[in-house]
């Protein structure tokens, strides 16, 4: 992932659920800032700045971006 990359990611996180591979990312913003070896990352959506771990977020696809489905 690279800044300005459109990303889905999870807001929250349970602390007991942590290795689950099963947490819906349905939250789209745009990817300021990846550090990698923090391993943190700094997201844009909706007018806030979001600081998560990067296992939370992942680059957004045309999944996330099918027009015809809305209509």
């Amino acid at each position: 992932m690279k800044s300005g990359d459109m990303v889905r990611f999870a807001k929250c996180f349970p602390v007991i659920q942590r290795r689950s591979y099963s947490i819906q990312k349905k939250h789209i913003g745009v990817l300021l800032e990846h550090d990698k070896i923090q391993g943190m990352v700094n997201v844009l959506s909706e007018g806030e700045i979001y600081r998560l771990r990067a296992e939370l977020v992942e680059k957004a696809g045309k999944k996330d971006f099918d027009v015809e489905d809305e209509q």
